[in-house]
C-alpha cells in the first residue's frame, strides 16, 4: 500500500532550503511556533510566507510545558490564530526544552478542551493534531481508550520500521507518523535535509492533500459555512475510519482505484465487532463471519459516535432506519434526525445518507414494513457534478466512492446498475 514520505517538521535551529526540500520531494512542512509560555520561534512567520508561496502544505505546532494552559494558548494562537482552515494546528506532548516541566496527562486533556473552545469562533468543533511518543505509550488511560483525545488526529512518534506501541483503543490509526529524525537513517530518503524529522502518511500525496490539515474532517471548513457540528463530526469520523481501513476507493464508473484492508484481516475483523456492539448492540459477530452484513452497524456506529443520540434509529438493518425516515417525513415528526425524501425532491448535502435497494420490489412507496435488504452510505463531499460517499462492507472494507449527479444536481435512480430510491436528509 502506498505511503507518502515527503513530510518534514522543523524549527528555527534547523537550516532549511525550500528549493532543496521541494527537489527532494518534500510537499508538507510542520513548523514549531512556540514552547510553553517562554519562547516564540523567530523564523516561523517568514518561513510560513515562503512555504505557502511555493505551494507547500503547512502546519504549526506548539511544544507543551506544564505552565498555565490559557497563557500557553495565548502564545500559540498569537503565532497562528486558527482562522485559516488550510493551516494545521498541532500540540506537541513531550519533554520540553528550556528546563520546563512536562505537561501532565490531566492538563493535556484540559488543554485539548481549551483549544476546542478557542476555535469555536471559526469552526463548530475543531480539535488539535496531537503529537507524542513514549508518553502516549506509557499512559494507561490512553491504552485503555480516551474518547476525548481520540477526537485529535494523531501525529505519532516512533523510530522503528513499524509504528509499534500505538494505543489503538484511543487511535486505531495514525494520521501522521514521525518515523525518522536527523540522528538516524531509519528508511528516510537519502537526501536528508539537515535537522529535519521525517514523517509518513498512509496514502498518496493526492490523498494527503485531501485529508490536510486533518482537523475538521480532513477537508477545509470555511468560517462562513453553515454545516452543523454534528454533520462535521460524522464526516470526520467516516473519513478517519476510511483512512484507517486503508483508503479503499472506487471511481465514478465503479472501478477500484485503490484497495484497502479487508474484513477478515487481523486487527480489522475485530473492529467490525466494535461496530456491532457499540453501534447496534449486536453481540457475537465480527468480520470473520463472511455471511454477516455489517454495513448498517457501521453507519449506526458513526451516527452514535457523532452524537445523534435518540434522533437516529440504530439498527443492524438499513431498512429499519430508512423506512423510519420516510415515515417521519410523511408524518412531519420534527424530533426526527433524518427525513427520507424521493431522489427528485432534494439534492444531496454532506451528512445525508444515500439509500439503495438490494432486492426486487422495493422502492420509496413499497417498504415492506421496513424489512428488506438495503444499503446506505454517508455523503462526505459534494461538487458540481458528483458526490463522494463512504460506507461499510463495500468491497469487504470501508470504501469511498463517487456518484454522478444529473444535470439538475439530483441523484439518478440507477448507478452502475444498482438501484437508488431515497435520500435521508440530515436534520441534526
Amino acid at each position: 500500500m502506498a505511503t507518502f514520505e515527503g513530510i518534514v517538521d522543523i524549527y528555527e535551529e534547523n537550516a532549511f532550503d525550500f528549493d532543496a526540500a521541494w527537489n527532494a520531494g518534500i510537499r508538507a512542512i510542520l513548523h514549531e511556533t512556540s514552547r510553553g509560555t517562554f519562547h516564540k520561534d523567530s523564523k516561523y512567520a517568514e518561513r510560513k510566507k515562503v512555504a505557502l508561496k511555493k505551494g507547500f502544505l503547512w502546519a504549526a505546532f506548539h511544544l507543551l510545558s506544564d505552565e498555565d494552559i490559557g497563557r500557553q494558548l495565548d502564545v500559540f494562537l498569537s503565532m497562528e490564530d486558527g482562522s485559516d482552515p488550510n493551516i494545521g494546528l498541532a500540540l506537541d506532548w513531550e519533554e520540553p526544552k528550556g528546563g520546563q516541566a512536562t505537561m501532565t496527562y490531566p492538563h493535556l486533556r484540559a488543554m485539548v478542551r481549551a483549544f476546542n473552545s478557542r476555535m469555536k469562533p471559526h469552526y463548530p468543533d475543531r480539535y488539535p493534531i496531537l503529537y507524542g511518543g513514549h508518553l502516549m505509550r506509557e499512559q494507561a488511560e490512553l491504552t485503555a481508550g480516551d474518547a476525548l483525545l481520540a477526537k485529535c488526529p494523531l501525529w505519532y512518534q516512533r523510530y522503528r520500521d513499524t509504528p509499534l506501541g500505538l494505543p489503538v483503543n484511543t487511535w486505531p490509526r495514525y494520521s501522521l507518523w514521525q518515523f525518522d529524525d536527523e540522528n538516524r537513517a531509519n528508511g528516510a530518503p537519502k537526501t536528508l535535509l539537515p535537522g529535519a524529522d521525517w514523517n509518513r502518511f498512509d496514502g498518496t500525496f493526492e490523498e494527503l492533500k485531501q485529508a490536510w490539515p486533518f482537523s475538521s474532517g480532513g477537508e477545509n471548513v470555511k468560517k462562513e459555512h453553515s454545516m452543523s457540528a454534528f454533520t462535521d463530526q460524522i464526516r470526520m469520523i467516516a473519513q478517519q475510519e476510511w483512512q484507517w481501513w486503508g483508503s479503499q476507493a472506487y471511481d465514478v464508473s465503479g472501478h477500484a482505484t485503490k484497495i484497502g484492508h479487508k474484513e477478515m484481516e487481523e486487527g480489522f475483523y475485530q473492529k467490525i465487532g466494535v461496530y456491532c456492539v457499540d453501534g447496534a448492540n449486536v453481540h457475537g459477530e465480527d468480520g470473520r463471519d463472511r455471511d454477516f452484513p455489517w454495513s448498517a452497524v457501521f453507519i449506526s456506529w458513526v451516527m452514535k459516535q457523532g452524537g445523534a443520540g435518540d434522533r437516529f434509529r440504530y439498527s443492524s438493518q438499513h431498512s429499519v432506519y430508512i423506512s423510519q425516515a420516510i415515515r417521519d417525513l410523511l408524518s412531519g415528526r420534527d424530533a426526527a434526525g433524518f427525513w427520507g425524501y424521493r431522489l427528485n425532491e432534494m439534492k444531496p448535502s454532506v451528512g445525508d445518507l444515500v439509500c439503495w435497494s438490494r432486492q426486487d420490489g422495493i422502492d420509496y412507496d413499497h417498504q415492506n414494513h421496513g424489512n428488506y435488504a438495503g444499503h446506505t452510505d454517508i455523503v462526505v463531499s459534494v461538487s458540481a457534478g458528483s458526490i463522494d460517499i463512504i460506507g461499510g462492507n463495500v468491497g469487504n472494507s470501508v470504501t469511498r466512492r463517487t456518484l454522478a449527479l444529473n444535470e439538475q444536481g439530483f441523484l439518478p435512480p440507477l448507478n452502475n446498475g444498482e438501484a437508488l430510491f431515497a435520500l435521508m436528509k440530515n436534520r441534526i
